[in-house]
């Protein structure tokens, strides 16, 4: 099995250098991440809690901490979680990955419409240690407040929860502390930016969209070309709503295993010596689909 996640062009540069970010809730495309409603009975409703979280636990069985979804009351509301999200911002960085290699919702959300790239990651490497799934629900989950009063020691993956709307993501969950990133400011008025060093041995493939620019997916080939990264890029197929994947090149380096040339991909080896590059001018120039598959690429870089 492996991990998905769908990148900007930027992102993919920046990952192909070693670099991806971990993000704040608060930074997160949906407004309920983390807001969970919590019931606190109790006169010190002000009482600021000392938590502790653990980024590795999995999920227990803390079905005794949750109130019926038509329990209600004056003291049931979510502004105690409002606070604690403030406070998740300072201290906790999260990396969104899925299981889901061809969701066309995710290449127009995550990919820039698709000119962007998914990259194949394999779960079984260190740097996924402590990776939870997230759980979907109808409603709204409303924790008892003796849940942060009482547990000593909080899985941040128990509050891995998101509405049904997103379960398309089948979203997977990594969560480090900020302490261990590298911190970056940005722009007045934006939230620091946290990375972390990726080891490229950590990537299995990466899948360009049909309208990623040819000079970035000449730049992505450079980069990969000499290494155990698969690269291709998905095209519309002639039927259905689907993808065909166009193959650049397979997980081993091109010494090795060559490239995989088709009136697609010719373009991309133009400047390569000997005979990919001596191939890829002739298939440019005389093959019949070269005219069609040219025409497309120059559309989407401009």
């Amino acid at each position: 099995m492996s991990f998905y996640k769908y990148v900007s062009k930027y992102a993919l540069e920046k990952i192909l250098e070693g670099n991806i970010r971990l993000t704040q809730p608060g930074a997160f495309n949906d407004p309920f991440e983390m807001a969970i409603e919590t019931y606190n009975p109790y006169e010190e409703n002000n009482k600021d809690l000392q938590l502790n979280f653990n980024v590795l636990l999995p999920q227990r069985d803390i079905s005794k901490y949750l109130l019926n979804n038509d329990f209600e009351d004056d003291n049931c509301n979510d502004l105690y979680m409002r606070d604690l999200i403030g406070t998740l911002n300072n201290h906790i960085g999260m990396l969104c990955l899925t299981k889901n290699p061809a969701s066309h919702l995710m290449w127009a959300h995550y990919a820039e419409e698709y000119s962007g790239a998914v990259i194949e990651f394999d779960d079984g490497h260190d740097f996924f240690q402590g990776c939870h799934q997230v759980k979907y629900v109808v409603d709204r989950p409303k924790f008892h407040i003796d849940y942060f009063l009482k547990e000593p020691l909080i899985p941040l993956s128990e509050l891995y929860i998101k509405s049904t709307e997103w379960e398309y993501e089948e979203e997977w969950r990594l969560s480090r502390n900020l302490k261990d990133c590298h911190r970056i400011k940005p722009k007045k008025g934006n939230m620091d930016i946290f990375t972390m060093n990726i080891p490229d041995d950590c990537i299995k493939s990466i899948t360009l969209g049909e309208r990623t620019p040819l000079a970035l997916v000449k730049n992505v080939f450079h980069k990969v070309k000499n290494t155990h990264i698969a690269l291709s890029i998905a095209v519309l197929a002639n039927w259905k709503y689907e993808f065909r994947k166009e193959i650049i090149k397979y997980n081993t380096p091109i010494k090795e295993g060559g490239v995989i040339m088709s009136p697609t991909t010719a373009e991309i080896f133009i400047g390569e010596k000997g005979d990919i590059g001596e191939a890829a001018k002739w298939m440019t120039v005389s093959h019949p689909m070269s005219k069609f598959a040219k025409s497309r690429l120059n559309y989407y870089s401009k």
